[in-house]
């Protein structure tokens, strides 16, 4: 993680915030205390996430890796984020792994 550009690291920061408010969503759904607009932003957030990820990979294919490095680059970035960052929660760990497994 500390060979990371700058750009990397903010777009992971980025993605995972999203994920924590998709995660906190979610909860308040499933406890019938979200609202009309919170239940619009699901799917907001959501495509949001995947234009961030398309965004990470992008930045990994102009700093030269090809295509099949790049999920491999991008699912490791993931765990090396989960080591270095002790408050990411399960919950956003899990909504980026589902992302991963898109790439």
């Amino acid at each position: 993680m500390s060979d990371m550009p700058a750009k990397e690291t903010y777009l992971y920061g980025q993605l995972f915030a999203l994920a924590k408010e998709q995660d906190d969503a979610l909860d308040a759904l499933a406890a019938r205390k979200l609202g009309m607009w919170g239940r619009a932003r699901l799917q907001a957030r959501t495509k949001r996430m995947q234009k961030v990820a398309f965004e990470i990979m992008v930045a990994k294919v102009k700093g030269g890796l090809n295509m099949d490095q790049v999920a491999d680059a991008f699912r490791a970035d993931i765990e090396s984020c989960a080591r270095t960052w002790p408050n990411l929660t399960d919950g956003q760990l899990s909504y980026v792994r589902g992302i991963a497994r898109m790439i």
